[in-house]
């Protein structure tokens, strides 16, 4: 004999349907964050370090959500939370996918570069470092240019970098040129694209003459390469 089956409905409770409903926004939100972490865009290490702090803000409003049961005795508007949440992050995603240096000039008249950004050899010590810019082949004495304009914030020197130079720019980058011979400017000075600041030189620690320019975001090295392809690995 066949036993019959007796197929049963499976009814929830509102309090099981709420609870359900809290796991699914949580893994969404939790989803969003990972993507988050893992998008790395053109401001390189900036743009993780922005990022991993908006996932952690985001998860700990989820969390206030979740624990207060009074968000509860309605529904709660996933459309909205995601909203308010990621509507920040959006705009910043799309301020990152600008190149703030468009219409920027080049540091010195010369695309040859001797290091490049990221981890290499030491050439002292033969360790592996990070190198926090680009080194450009210049004779000394070449003339040193503002990539753009801005306010000079620091002329001064030290043993590793010789002679330098640092110049804030409105866009919230700032430059850094290292191993000068000489400075034309101070601080305080307002300088435009194209100015003359400098002289290049082989001040500080060097294998010989040459320019080491940086770019700075949230006191973050950033690759100059992201923004002068001419400073780019073949």
């Amino acid at each position: 004999m066949r036993k019959r089956i007796t197929r049963r409905k499976i009814r929830l409770s509102e309090r099981n349907l709420k609870n359900l409903y809290t796991i699914c926004i949580t893994c969404c939100i939790i989803g969003l964050s990972v993507t988050v972490l893992i998008r790395v865009d053109k401001n390189g290490l900036s743009a993780v370090q922005t990022d991993i702090s908006s996932a952690k803000n985001s998860l700990k409003d989820a969390a206030a959500v979740f624990s207060n049961q009074e968000n509860f005795s309605e529904m709660p508007d996933i459309s909205k939370i995601m909203e308010e949440t990621y509507l920040g992050q959006t705009e910043y995603v799309f301020q990152s996918n600008t190149n703030p240096f468009n219409d920027a000039v080049l540091p010195a008249n010369s695309q040859t570069v001797s290091s490049f950004f990221g981890f290499r050899n030491d050439p002292f010590t033969g360790a592996t470092a990070f190198h926090s810019g680009v080194d450009i082949s210049v004779d000394e004495g070449t003339d040193i240019t503002a990539i753009y304009d801005g306010k000079v914030t620091e002329v001064s020197e030290n043993d590793t970098g010789g002679k330098y130079i640092e110049i804030e720019h409105p866009n919230g980058y700032i430059s850094y040129y290292g191993h000068l011979s000489s400075s034309e400017v101070q601080i305080g000075d307002d300088v435009s694209k194209g100015d003359v600041i400098a002289k290049s030189g082989n001040t500080g620690v060097t294998t010989g003459p040459h320019l080491h320019f940086e770019l700075k975001y949230n006191d973050r090295a950033v690759d100059p390469a992201e923004f002068f392809d001419v400073y780019a690995k073949n």
